[in-house]
């Protein structure tokens, strides 16, 4: 009798019923059942089969046919898989389909935590190394109460970001022009943080360039200098001449610098909100608001189709005043994108190493310039890189 319904027919009998009811939940009660989840409601529904049978069964299962051995396990199926269903239909009202991430997305956000909590353990350790640790904690800290104190901390302050990489680097040069936020002493020590990196090796800038052109760099340049004339650490700028003769400078991204700024600015958000939370200073501050701004900014940054966008805005904001003596380099549309910019090379001096040439000019000239510069430009227009001698003094803010 116990081999009347042999195990392979039973377990087939078992998932097309499965199958068969997801069909009508999903037709019948608009219910979408995924496919990994009527898997599991099969094999739920073969797990309680057996319990389901020994309870519908006889004392003496001997005395039964053939008939009605059949029939019992009938019926057997069918209310295994009807409290399968059951189950099925409980689990997608509660969670529905998609709403719980699938084994790649959980693996794939799982090393994301992993790198994340790694890379705030490591900003920690920074923090802590260079005396800022007391800052951290929810209990007010004694600040600095005389003016070589706050030197030393803002001192500590740019060493840390520094310390920290691309995104607090930028931090520390938005905090630079916060003196509303904070005290001189501390301002002045973090103006001395430098955007400054390592040249990407020319067989990256290449390969970034030819995926963005779709075709090798020498199809679209007549020449183009392997050495950089700047990097930074967003960017590195190289001179390039297009085939009708144009001299320009190309603006490279570097390669993976949006992951590390993506996984930096969500540890600084995160950071912020606990600060302002926990912190008697945060809230003030605003610290969260702060760090949003921030993360915008940056990530604006990133997409140099945006500065391309600022360049031709101060163009066009400008074509009709060429008295007024302010330049844009002229960006090359067809040849920029997210990760490249390709625009007119103009030689200048840049503000950073521009103090001699300016302190040269009398009040009335530095008053001109300075009257050129507020007239026209209030479109934000951006350099080709920050330490770079390709920008006129206009064009470098």
């Amino acid at each position: 009798m116990e081999t009347a319904i042999t195990v392979p027919a039973f377990l087939a009998t078992m998932v097309v019923s499965v199958l068969l009811f997801a069909a009508v939940i999903r037709r019948l009660l608009g219910v979408r059942v995924g496919p990994v989840r009527t898997l599991l409601a099969a094999l739920l529904a073969l797990f309680v089969a057996t319990p389901v049978l020994q309870a519908l069964a006889p004392a003496d299962p001997e005395s039964l046919g053939a008939g009605e051995l059949a029939l019992l396990g009938f019926v057997a199926v069918v209310v295994s898989a009807l409290l399968a269903m059951a189950a099925l239909v409980v689990l997608e009202v509660l969670l529905p389909t998609g709403s719980m991430p699938g084994p790649v997305e959980l693996w794939r956000g799982t090393r994301r935590r992993i790198g994340r909590t790694r890379r705030y353990g490591t900003i920690v350790r920074i923090a802590l190394r260079h005396g800022l640790g007391r800052f951290l904690r929810g209990r007010p800290a004694p600040g600095p109460s005389s003016a070589a104190a706050r030197r030393r901390l803002g001192r500590s302050l740019r060493d840390a970001l520094d310390e920290g990489g691309i995104t607090f680097v930028k931090l520390g040069q938005v905090l630079a022009t916060r003196r509303d936020l904070l005290p001189a002493e501390i301002v002045e020590e973090l103006t001395a943080l430098q955007d400054r990196a390592a040249p990407v090796a020319w067989e990256e800038v290449a390969a970034v360039l030819a995926a963005d052109f779709g075709r090798p760099v020498d199809e679209v340049f007549a020449a183009f200098d392997h050495e950089p004339l700047a990097a930074a650490s967003v960017a590195q700028v190289h001179a390039a001449r297009l085939p009708d003769g144009t001299d320009v400078v190309v603006k490279v991204r570097r390669p993976g610098v949006a992951a590390i700024v993506e996984r930096d600015v969500d540890i600084l958000l995160r950071l912020a909100g606990t600060l302002e939370e926990r912190t008697s200073w945060g809230r003030p501050l605003g610290l969260r608001a702060l760090a949003t701004g921030f993360a915008a900014a940056l990530h604006e940054e990133l997409d140099f189709t945006i500065e391309r966008d600022n360049l031709q805005a101060m163009a066009a904001a400008l074509a009709d005043s060429p008295d007024r003596g302010v330049l844009v380099p002229t960006p090359h549309a067809d040849l920029s994108s997210e990760r490249v910019l390709v625009m007119g090379r103009l030689d200048g001096t840049s503000l950073s190493t521009a103090a001699a040439l300016l302190d040269g000019f009398g009040e009335e000239r530095r008053a001109e310039i300075a009257a050129a510069w507020s007239t026209r430009c209030s479109t934000r227009c951006s350099c080709t890189a920050s330490s770079t001698s390709t920008c006129t003094p206009a064009t470098s803010w």
